[in-house]
């Protein structure tokens, strides 16, 4: 699995090591600069939800694509 710690995730134009990841309830990246992100299923819906935090919101909007781009290699959302 990529998604291990040390590991490192394309994030807007560059990348981010990925600290820590929880699978409690969903799966939470938490990067080495504070930012994550958490993919989960919705528990009443039949959805998948999608959480992000950055440390700008330029930071917020690459975590939120590479969410997209995760659930797309997945095969759980279309790219587009």
């Amino acid at each position: 699995d990529r998604l291990q710690p040390g590991q490192r995730l394309e994030v807007g134009t560059s990348g981010k090591t990925i600290a820590r990841c929880l699978t409690i309830d969903g799966h939470k990246i938490i990067f080495d600069d504070g930012s994550w992100l958490m993919i989960r299923p919705s528990g009443t819906e039949p959805k998948v939800r999608f959480y992000v935090e950055g440390r700008s919101e330029e930071d917020k909007h690459a975590l939120f694509a590479a969410a997209q781009r995760l659930l797309a290699e997945c095969g759980v959302l279309e790219e587009g």
